[in-house]
């Protein structure tokens, strides 16, 4: 008897998971603390410190195959870590999720950045990185240099009846689409594209203040990507859902449940 091409789909995605799942190296990832932010909080983080690529061709095809969409490393990081793009916004939650994995939002992105920047940062095992190694992964988000590269944010924006809304923290699949955790209007922010300093971010992870990195703020039916190149550094709440492009990557995160 022939499975139905939903098992046969969910039978490849299970192997595909545990493929990645027995093959991912946790030194390569960075332990981020919980935090809380007014009402909102999360459990300790897996970040990985690099985007999300396979090391072996076997795993394009298999991914490709239960995800639907085509999936292959396009681009290198400096240190020649290869990472997949060519996905758009729903690829590339859709293949975190595929996988186990979550996408940083707004919010935990920033935490991020903020734990890349303080004195002592721990790996996937508990251990101490070394700056060097700490530096250069800040530096492949955040450093004005070629080549153009980014990853996509666990956020979406909408306008409903003149009420700005943020969709974060998608953690599943309800008949194909990605459900939204959190679903709320958004705080006061900056609704003006800019070029901003002097840091303060709010408890969802939008600049209210001047920031130090382009900033472009939210359309109807958005999405936030982070993006950086020789001219400029920016985060872009703007993003059609459909964009891609080669260097266009997403970070694998993991949940550690208390």
């Amino acid at each position: 008897m022939k499975l139905a091409d939903g098992a046969v789909k969910e039978s490849l995605t299970e192997m595909l998971r545990q493929h990645y799942i027995e093959n991912r190296l946790l030194p390569n990832y960075f332990l981020l603390p919980g935090r809380r932010h007014g009402k909102y909080e999360y459990f300790d983080l897996r970040v990985s410190m690099h985007r999300l690529g396979f090391p072996i061709d076997t795993m394009y095809d298999l991914a490709t195959k239960a995800l639907g969409f085509r999936v292959e490393n396009t681009a290198q990081e400096k240190n020649g870590t290869s990472y997949i793009g060519n996905i758009d916004y729903g690829e590339a939650l859709r293949l975190n999720l595929a996988l186990g994995n979550l996408t940083l939002n707004l919010r935990q992105f920033f935490d991020f950045k903020e734990y890349l920047e303080s004195e002592k940062v721990y790996d996937g095992n508990g251990k101490i990185v070394d700056n060097r190694k700490v530096e250069s992964v800040w530096n492949e988000i955040f450093e004005k240099r070629n080549p153009w590269r980014g990853e996509h944010i666990d956020a979406r924006f909408e306008n409903k009846n003149g009420i700005w809304y943020m969709h974060r923290d998608h953690r599943r699949l309800v008949n194909g689409i990605l459900a939204a955790s959190y679903s709320e209007p958004l705080e006061e922010g900056l609704m003006e594209d800019d070029k901003i300093s002097d840091v303060h971010i709010n408890e969802q992870g939008m600049p209210v203040r001047k920031h130090s990195f382009n900033y472009w703020h939210p359309r109807n039916d958005s999405v936030a990507r982070f993006w950086a190149g020789s001219g400029r550094v920016g985060l872009y709440c703007d993003g059609n859902p459909q964009d891609s492009n080669s260097g266009l990557g997403v970070r694998a995160v993991e949940i550690l449940t208390k």
